[in-house]
């Protein structure tokens, strides 16, 4: 196989432009066209002018990288189908695209059949939501808030206007079960005497909760019932009964000696509002004498959810 001594460019014996190789002693050319001459290795700026004609240069092919078309003026995504080159300024669903214009949404992005919906959501709230955050404010169901100021997190179940139902979705661990959220406890130890009518016993608490929570009551009652008394005992909320105790709830047949009884009942008032709920006891006398608060009686309420 042949060495090769010296590559380069010079003026030819004959005066034409060729590339020589050469081992020094014999010169081999190979005629290449238009080949550029100056008084050595320089190019000479006359020879560097013009314009380089589009059509001499080379198309690259899509397999290699090229596009066939002037896409200079496209604006959005470039597409390729079937070797044609087009815009794809809209980027359809199953490609990844929003059809509608999501500038104005609050929230979360939910595409439905192919329709593109504002999922409005509160990220940033300092307390639970309540029943005023509803259609009018633009809530929808599936709608998400977050209580940043108490760790918790609620959706919308029912956006009904002035009575939208938001229920709390950071329970506890282990299996979802309920947490403890806050604890109220009251006492009353002052006698009050009951009458055939229900009357308040003076023992009472108030608790304000969440959207969704339920509050447990316990409570307990001392009362003095006299020789052959008896009488009835209730848990309301508010104004509205929500536990009775009927039939001897407090009872004495003794007909010669007083009774001091202790009426105690546990209750769960479940799925309650956002707001405060006040709980008491009243009493009804049935017959003889009844006394509530003949030593201190008590009422806890507790917080799930």
């Amino acid at each position: 196989m042949a060495t090769i001594f010296d590559l380069s460019e010079n003026t030819a014996p004959d005066g034409t432009d060729r590339l020589y190789i050469t081992d020094g002693t014999n010169d081999e050319g190979v005629q290449i066209a238009n080949l550029l001459k100056g008084s050595g290795a320089e190019v000479p700026a006359a020879k560097i002018t013009g314009t380089v004609a589009t059509s001499n240069l080379p198309t690259i092919p899509h397999e290699k990288g090229g596009l066939e078309g002037d896409v200079s003026a496209y604006d959005g995504i470039v597409q390729i189908s079937g070797g044609a080159t087009s815009a794809l300024s809209t980027v359809t669903h199953e490609r990844g695209g929003l059809e509608a214009d999501v500038s104005a949404y609050d929230g979360l992005v939910r595409i439905a059949g192919g329709s593109t919906s504002n999922l409005k959501s509160n990220f940033s709230a300092s307390a639970a939501p309540t029943t005023s955050d509803d259609s009018g404010s633009g809530y929808v169901v599936g709608s998400r808030w977050i209580d940043t100021t108490n760790d918790k997190e609620y959706v919308c179940l029912d956006n009904t206007a002035t009575a939208a139902v938001w229920t709390e979705t950071t329970g506890g661990g282990g299996g979802g079960g309920l947490t403890v959220s806050q604890v109220v406890h009251s006492s009353y130890d002052t006698t009050v005497t009951h009458a055939s009518t229900y009357g308040d016993t003076n023992l009472s608490a108030s608790i304000t909760v969440s959207a969704g929570s339920d509050v447990l009551i316990i409570a307990m009652q001392n009362i003095y019932a006299g020789a052959l008394s008896w009488g009835d005992w209730r848990i309301l909320r508010g104004a509205t009964q929500i536990y009775e105790m009927q039939e001897f709830a407090i009872f004495n047949d003794d007909d010669s000696y007083s009774d001091v009884n202790t009426v105690s009942a546990t209750w769960l008032d479940s799925s309650l509002s956002a707001g405060t709920y006040t709980y008491k006891t009243q009493v009804k006398k049935t017959y003889g004498q009844i006394y509530s608060n003949y030593g201190r009686s008590t009422i806890t309420l507790i917080e799930l959810s």
